[in-house]
């Protein structure tokens, strides 16, 4: 039992360990919004994704639809065959901010669809009772869906990448009610359903993930919040007057880096910070004159 065991745990660490749930980013690929965001986005990231606070999403299923063939041999009976692939839809939960960020979003992108965008301050616009739409074209609204299921580990919380599932040409098909009620306050959360056409797989390699920072001219968004930062030291400043730092994550307490911290730059830079998923932020080190480096 024992060799059982320490079999089972050196296969599974050999393949990143064990797999957790409540690891995972969705990015929504086209998602510009006049008066939401600049350069086409959510976040300030410089990227036309829209990634916010969204804490429920769904590895899509898979299924075919099939026929039946009957009295092909003698002797056998009813044999089923695959002819089409079969797409259901999926849900994505978003919690809010003050400003209903994630609601405005989606009323948005529906209204798209129908080309009755939310009137905003300011707006002429006059809805008559008698007035009719007109349907946009798909190419209008269909933007591609990214949900990558991430773990823990390398330099941050989704720094770990193993698969990525692309829901290509989605769009919003409902947006559920919002409960509201007084009493005791609760996180405001939205959720929207969404068809999509079809969708492909990326397959990634987390295994070869380590803690070493990659350099920041070629790295995606580097996990910088200082919420998951300990043993923080000034060590000198970039060309442009950038401070730098070294630290070590709390997650990783015997591993030293440099770079910078993202409260800063958000103030500096903001479109070299990116708010992750789970609310903490992220710095793109390609847009600021500091490479992250692992210093031991």
């Amino acid at each position: 039992m024992a060799d059982f065991i320490s079999t089972f745990l050196e296969a599974t660490n050999t393949q990143g360990g064990m797999s957790l749930s409540n690891s995972f980013k969705v990015e929504i690929k086209g998602s510009g919004i006049a008066g939401l965001a600049d350069n086409n986005n959510y976040g300030q990231s410089g990227e036309p994704f829209f990634s916010f606070l969204c804490d429920e999403a769904q590895l899509p299923n898979v299924q075919a639809a099939s026929g039946t063939l009957k009295g092909r041999y003698l002797g056998e009976g009813q044999v089923n065959y695959p002819h089409t692939r079969v797409f259901t839809e999926f849900q994505l939960g978003f919690q809010c901010d003050a400003s209903m960020t994630p609601l405005k979003y989606l009323n948005q992108w529906f209204g798209s669809i129908f080309k009755e965008l939310p009137k905003s301050a300011g707006d002429g616009r006059k809805f008559e009772a008698q007035r009719s739409n007109r349907l946009s074209y798909p190419s209008d609204y269909c933007r591609d869906i990214y949900i990558t299921k991430t773990e823990i580990g390398g330099a941050g919380a989704v720094g770990r990448e193993s698969l990525c599932y692309v829901m290509e040409r989605a769009w919003p098909f409902a947006i559920d009610a919002v409960p509201l009620q007084f009493g005791t306050g609760q996180l405001t959360k939205v959720t929207a359903q969404f068809y999509y056409t079809r969708h492909h797989i990326l397959n990634k390699d987390l295994t070869s993930v380590t803690q070493t920072a990659p350099s920041g001219q070629n790295a995606g968004a580097m996990r910088s919040d200082i919420r998951l930062k300990e043993n923080i030291t000034k060590v000198g400043n970039s060309p442009s007057g950038i401070n730098i730092y070294e630290w070590n994550y709390k997650s990783a307490p015997n591993t030293r880096y440099r770079g910078v911290m993202a409260h800063e730059i958000l103030e500096s830079h903001p479109h070299a910070v990116a708010l992750q998923p789970d609310g903490y932020l992220s710095v793109y080190y390609g847009k600021i004159d500091v490479n992250m480096e692992m210093v031991k």
